[in-house]
């Protein structure tokens, strides 16, 4: 191997190198946008099941005033 092959061969590995770090740059990128989407939507899914929770404890508490006011109770 030639000592100008070899620099070419360098040169080619350099640029090679190169767009590996911007692609990984990239895909960091992107991974953090996931993450945060997935933190978030975690947050989401927490106040959903508050609200459930409390819709189901109210309907329950209105279900038994009712029947308690029909003579059921």
């Amino acid at each position: 191997m030639t000592e100008t092959e070899l620099h070419r061969d360098i040169g080619r590995m350099e640029a090679n190198i190169k767009n590996l770090e911007i692609k990984v740059e990239r895909l960091e990128g992107m991974l953090f946008e996931v993450h945060k989407a997935v933190t978030e939507a975690q947050g989401g899914w927490k106040v959903l099941l508050m609200v459930g929770g409390a819709s189901a404890a109210v309907g329950a508490s209105v279900a038994k005033i009712v029947t308690y006011f029909k003579g059921g109770g």
